[in-house]
């Protein structure tokens, strides 16, 4: 009785190597739709976000006021 059930419970299970392979398909999937959709952009929107910006309080280096 235990190993019927056991079966059951592992009907429809993928291998290892099947998980493996639905994983990086998947994973390749979700890269391709980033890249498609503007992932190259948001980054460089990060990448500015994340410089330094001139304080209120300090002189703007290019105009000279503040």
């Amino acid at each position: 009785a235990w190993l019927e059930e056991r079966v059951e419970r592992d009907i429809g299970r993928p291998t290892d190597t099947e998980l493996r392979a639905a994983v990086d398909a998947i994973a390749k999937r979700l890269l391709v739709e980033d890249l498609s959709n503007g992932l190259p952009q948001r980054i460089r929107q990060g990448e500015a976000a994340d410089r330094p910006q001139p304080s209120p309080r300090s002189p703007d280096a290019r105009t000279g006021v503040g």
